[in-house]
């Protein structure tokens, strides 16, 4: 089985989490080996999946001071919630 730069997106976060079968592990493992933009790609795809769990695991933060009453309140609404914290 050979794997297309293409093909091997669809199999990243399965291959982070180790959910393939192993024919299928050691195609993407070797097709990383042999390419180094897709061996890029998986390491930036691997940090922003690291750095967007932990944003959803950290407990709101007091709003500093100094960000716009605008920007808080536009926050907000995407969120879908009422009062900031002072």
């Amino acid at each position: 089985m050979k794997l297309t730069c293409k093909q091997l997106y669809d199999f990243m976060g399965d291959y982070l989490e180790g959910n393939l079968p192993p024919e299928t592990m050691c195609v993407v493992k070797t097709h990383l080996e042999r390419c180094p933009c897709c061996l890029h790609y998986l390491e930036n795809y691997h940090e922003a999946t690291r750095l967007g769990i932990k944003v959803c695991q950290e407990e709101e933060k007091d709003i500093s001071a100094n960000v716009p009453e605008e920007l808080v309140r536009a926050i907000l609404d995407a969120r879908g919630k009422d009062d900031p914290k002072p």
